[in-house]
């Protein structure tokens, strides 16, 4: 362990087979881990820290020409074959493999990442990155260019990724890197000012990914005011002028909605053989998606060339014309991974690379073809109704001249099997609404959003963007709430939570659901009209079922349609 002191050097070692890190360099400046063999280690491999985050001073430690494999045999999560934090650190030139979970790491800012081989990492982990960082919005200034990332695929459903920007992290360049057979190979979790530019992706599951999480589920997190998003934010000096000159979209950034990703810009990209564009279409308006190059049908578009130890020697394309017209810069593949040195611990260096298996390809779903922002005729009713979760024919008046709304669709307008459908009507006083969900085989009866059959009403009375969106969420096992996820005012909410009544009744192939809710707490009377959507969570099958998609959070009712109330 190196602490404090500079230009200190770690040259040429081989270290093994020990119970926890192989280095660790804590502070000081300019100290230097090289040409080192690392392996069979407890935990991590190479740790340096060091930079001072306020003043953005640099410390200029370099991680170079390391060979790192078959680490965190003890400890298998978050132990880092090589990681640096702090300010201005380095790795460089190093060829990182078979690593249970993360492979690389560079928490802080204007860090450089260049010119790696990484394969084989987080193979026995979900949810997680080769090169993981998250949940920070003053992390930025971080440079990922000219790395191989290859055969990389999580072991579980929640998936491995290659670069996970994780719960709104921002700020990263990732340019130049080839990206093969990976499962999910950038993956933005709802942050901005990440750019992605001139990188190969061949045969990857997913290659761009970028979601609205601070818009959804994250939502809570990301307003509290306690939250590490927050909290963080505070301990840096972001408004202060060498702040703002570096990072100049930080400085307002609880003033700049904070919650929707902007800033994000996807181009000059090439991607063969796999699905390119998993980037949220909700908030695309607000990134920049241009001169992409995309083969998504066309695996030999890309051939990459090799030695007989898997080193990368050349990229080709079927038509470089093309690639060049999409401003496409030549990637240094030469420079990548491990070279000789007279300082290296071993020369020539062998390694094994495992041919890892991806998911399969994600077949689009058939689309629906409905009529954009529909109005649906809510009848007046006098038919008295036994609140039970069942739903009688007489009393929700079941026949030709009172049609179902039909939840035909997911939130990206894909049909579904075995469609939902509802029934809507009002006494004058108060909306009823009665939901009809069949159920897969394999179901989850609970009551939490997002992993149980369940169902919710998304009104909303008043255009605007500051209008009130009013939730309510039911689940099969009779369970309910009014939720504030859609940013209603916390009065509207309990308003809600005290007058609304709800019933379910759970059967062997299907569930109900009834509502009975006072017209006073929607903000309407008869005539009226407002914005609606209805949306059915399949967990077992994990559909989200709705009447009209909406690309994004299924309370996003200005998507959807409107409902008008018969006088």
């Amino acid at each position: 362990m190196l602490k404090g002191g500079s230009h200190s050097q770690v040259v040429g070692c081989t270290i093994r087979n020990v119970g926890h890190r192989a280095v660790i360099v804590s502070g000081g400046a300019d100290h230097a881990v090289f040409g080192c063999d690392v392996y069979h280690c407890g935990e991590g491999g190479i740790t340096m820290s060091g930079g001072d985050r306020t003043s953005l001073t640099p410390a200029r430690h370099n991680a170079e020409n390391n060979h790192v494999h078959h680490y965190s045999r003890r400890a298998r999560t978050y132990k880092t074959g090589i990681s640096v934090s702090g300010v201005g650190n380095r790795i460089a030139h190093n060829l990182v493999h078979h690593g249970p979970h993360m492979a690389l790491s560079a928490g802080g800012n204007n860090h450089v990442v260049e010119y790696n081989d990484i394969h084989n990492a987080v193979y026995e982990s979900g949810d997680a990155g080769a090169y993981y960082v998250g949940r920070d919005w003053t992390q930025r200034g971080n440079v990922l260019r000219y790395n191989y990332w290859h055969q990389i695929v999580g072991a579980t459903g929640h998936g491995g990724m290659t670069i996970y920007l994780d719960d709104q992290h921002c700020g990263h360049t990732i340019h130049g890197n080839i990206f093969e057979r990976c499962s999910r190979a950038v993956f933005i979790g709802g942050g901005d000012d990440n750019v992605v530019t001139g990188n190969v992706f061949v045969q990857c599951w997913k290659a761009a990914h970028m979601d609205n999480r601070g818009m959804g589920w994250q939502k809570k997190a990301t307003d509290n005011p306690n939250g590490s998003l927050r909290k963080r934010l505070r301990a840096m000096p972001y408004k202060s002028d060498l702040w703002a000159s570096q990072y100049p979209t930080l400085v307002n950034i609880l003033d700049d909605d904070p919650n929707i990703p902007k800033r994000n810009v996807f181009r000059s990209n090439v991607s063969a053989g796999g699905l390119w564009d998993d980037i949220h279409k909700g908030t695309r308006k607000y990134q920049t998606v241009e001169k992409n190059l995309v083969l998504d049908e066309q695996p030999n578009w890309i051939t990459l060339e090799k030695d007989a130890r898997g080193n990368l020697l050349d990229i080709r394309f079927k038509d470089p014309r093309a690639v060049e017209a999409i401003g496409y810069e030549t990637i240094p593949v030469g420079k990548i991974g491990l070279y000789q040195d007279e300082r290296r611990a071993s020369w020539p260096v062998t390694r094994t690379i495992d041919f890892v298996k991806l998911p399969e390809r994600p077949k689009p779903p058939k689309q629906a073809n409905l009529p954009p922002n529909p109005t649906f005729r809510v009848p007046r009713t006098n038919a008295k109704l036994t609140l039970d979760g069942k739903i009688g024919k007489t009393e929700w008046h079941i026949g030709p001249q009172t049609p179902a709304m039909r939840l035909l669709v997911t939130y990206e307008g894909g049909l579904v099997e075995n469609p939902p459908g509802a029934w809507l009507n009002h006494d004058g006083t108060c909306m009823r609404v009665a939901v009809d969900a069949p159920l897969p085989d394999k179901r989850k009866v609970d009551e939490k959003w997002g992993s149980s059959e369940a169902v919710e009403l998304a009104f909303r009375a008043a255009d605007g963007p500051n209008a009130d969106t009013l939730l309510l969420r039911g689940f099969a096992n009779g369970k309910w709430l009014a939720s504030p996820d859609a940013g209603a005012a916390d009065a509207a909410t309990a308003a809600l939570t005290e007058t609304v009544r709800y019933a379910a009744h759970l059967a062997p192939k299907s569930w109900s659901a009834e509502w009975i809710i006072p017209l006073h707490a929607l903000g309407v009377v008869p005539g009226d009209r407002i914005r609606f959507n209805c949306t059915v969570r399949r967990a077992g099958t994990n559909e989200w079922i709705m009447w009209r998609p909406t690309h994004g959070n299924s309370f996003l009712v200005e998507r959807t349609g409107t409902l008008e109330l018969a006088e």
